[in-house]
């Protein structure tokens, strides 16, 4: 699930300095902050060849993920997100309702309590069982370690190094899709769908069909679907439908 998350794509990083073609690196880091701040991801529909279903986003008090669910008729996994109490993403889990079977469940570690990014995670499978840390039943275990650029972007994960061009976009190595677009990420809406995502661009790799007042996508139709497609913590699709709630 985890090595599927987006296209193969690269970093590279505009220095704070007035560089012809880059953004300054403050102007950078105001375009990724705003949109979170009044617009939430609510609901996210997943339209494939097979199965088309809606996935809905929970958040806790400070405005993070804390959950997100899916119909009970739906093969798919509700997602489980915890923090520690720096407010940093500590566990990403997949599990059936009730969190009785887990399917995975993905740690992250941090250098020490001032480091704002995780630096390696540890990505256990499960037999459909579950439940405690560290596991003692698991079919494997991964771990994947983590490099940024001094904006805080991904630079280097799971062999995939990340480029973005002088727009702040994902310079994309596999196949193209139809973008970018002048809008808004739609990753931007939470600090953790960027790090999930791998993705933290300014703009969205697809045109979308409709965008909502803010410049948020909400009816996208791509032009393939597949290994390398587009997808949304870890589920790729064809076309999408999502609903935002923005203050």
């Amino acid at each position: 699930m985890k090595k599927n998350l987006l296209p193969i794509a690269a970093v590279l990083t505009c220095t704070s300095l007035i560089i012809t073609g880059c953004i300054k690196s403050n102007e950078y880091l105001l375009r990724l902050d705003d949109i979170g701040k009044f617009c939430k991801m609510k609901t996210f529909m997943f339209g494939g060849p097979t199965i088309s279903d809606t996935v809905v986003f929970h958040y806790n008090f400070l405005g993070d993920p804390d959950s997100a669910t899916w119909p009970q008729r739906t093969p798919h996994t509700n997602f489980y997100f915890t923090y520690d109490n720096h407010r940093r993403l500590l566990d990403f889990i997949g599990a059936y309702p009730g969190r009785a079977t887990g399917v995975f469940w993905e740690r992250f570690f941090y250098a020490s309590d001032k480091s704002p990014n995780p630096s390696f995670d540890t990505l256990f499978a499960y037999p459909n069982n579950f439940i405690h840390w560290p596991p003692t039943i698991a079919n494997y275990f991964v771990r994947d370690e983590f490099q940024y650029d001094s904006l805080g972007r991904i630079t280097y994960t799971q062999g995939v190094n990340y480029v973005y061009d002088a727009r702040g976009d994902l310079v994309l190595t596999g196949p193209q899709f139809n973008g970018p677009d002048d809008k808004v990420n739609y990753s931007r809406t939470s600090r953790i769908f960027q790090f999930l995502n791998k993705d933290y661009a300014v703009n969205n790799v697809f045109l979308a069909n409709k965008y909502n007042r803010h410049g948020l996508p909400t009816d996208i139709t791509l032009p393939f679907y597949g290994e390398g497609s587009e997808g949304f913590l870890g589920i790729p699709y064809a076309i999408a439908k999502i609903e935002y709630d923005c203050k």
